[in-house]
């Protein structure tokens, strides 16, 4: 497993994380939007690929730093699951391209890790997570699977939230449905993959 991989450095300067981290990686700065424009990508509807929207408004949780980190919604959308995109390149953001896409092989094309950190932000979901997440990919438009998993983090801010720091390596292109659980939590995100 691909679990806990030199997240301090990354998220280190925001989050305050569980468990001990031994990188020497360096960090990749999130950007600010330049606007919260609603432009839909033309891909975003065709096909069985159906990903969530990006959003580029501040993160609807707490904490230093993550105001500006592009991210999107889970579902079920009572799981409160949000992903904040860390791998968001700053071309989409000026194209406000708004369909949830990863890079394939967990690192993007400048040479940076496929980060993402899961927050599950209802209240229900505080108290209900557990000490690690498992992520279960499965392709939706071909045969594939993988599986990873990841120790919960805290950071300043979190509120009891049950959050989770990762690198994503999704095997290949395609449309992808990433299946979470943590203790008692359960939610899935769907993305569309492209080569990394």
């Amino acid at each position: 497993m691909r679990s806990r991989l030199s997240l301090c450095a990354v998220l280190g300067a925001i989050l305050l994380l569980a468990g001990a981290c031994n990188s020497t990686e360096s960090a990749v700065e999130p950007t600010t939007p330049t606007t919260s424009s609603t432009i839909r990508s033309p891909a975003a509807s065709k096909g069985p690929c159906n990903p969530p929207q990006v959003q580029y408004t501040p993160y609807p949780g707490h904490g230093d730093g993550l105001s500006q980190v592009p991210w999107i919604r889970g579902e079920p959308r009572d799981s409160g699951l949000v992903a904040l995109l860390w791998y968001w390149p700053q071309e989409w953001q000026r194209q406000h391209l708004l369909e949830a896409r990863i890079f394939t092989g967990g690192v993007a094309p400048a040479g940076y890790n496929v980060k993402v950190m899961w927050v599950f932000l209802s209240g229900s979901a505080v108290g209900r997570g557990g000490s690690e997440l498992v992520v279960d990919g499965h392709r939706l438009d071909g045969p594939g699977r993988f599986q990873d998993s990841f120790a919960a983090i805290g950071y300043a801010g979190a509120r009891g939230a049950p959050s989770y720091a990762s690198i994503i390596v999704v095997p290949e292109p395609g449309c992808w449905r990433l299946n979470l659980s943590s203790g008692a939590l359960r939610a899935h995100a769907d993305f569309r993959a492209i080569k990394g």
